[in-house]
């Protein structure tokens, strides 16, 4: 996930290449935003149209959950 660069500062120093690490070792090839990405599922899941959804882990991970062996889509 996208941090506030003071998370940054603050886990010993960290700069963007953890980012772009991070990013490359994700499924999806980029990294999460919380604003873009979790924010919305969290929206959903106090809405009532999650009036229906129970019981459920939803992966906000951009696949990083997958087992490794799992391939990028094509175009990713």
């Amino acid at each position: 996930m996208r941090l506030p660069d003071q998370v940054f500062l603050l886990a010993g120093g960290r700069n963007r290449s953890c980012a772009a690490a991070a990013a490359a070792n994700n499924p999806l090839g980029r990294v999460g935003d919380p604003e873009e990405d979790i924010a919305p599922v969290a929206v959903f899941l106090a809405s009532d149209d999650a009036r229906y959804v129970t019981g459920e882990a939803i992966h906000v991970d951009g696949g990083q959950h997958l087992p490794c062996d799992q391939s990028r889509p094509p175009g990713l």
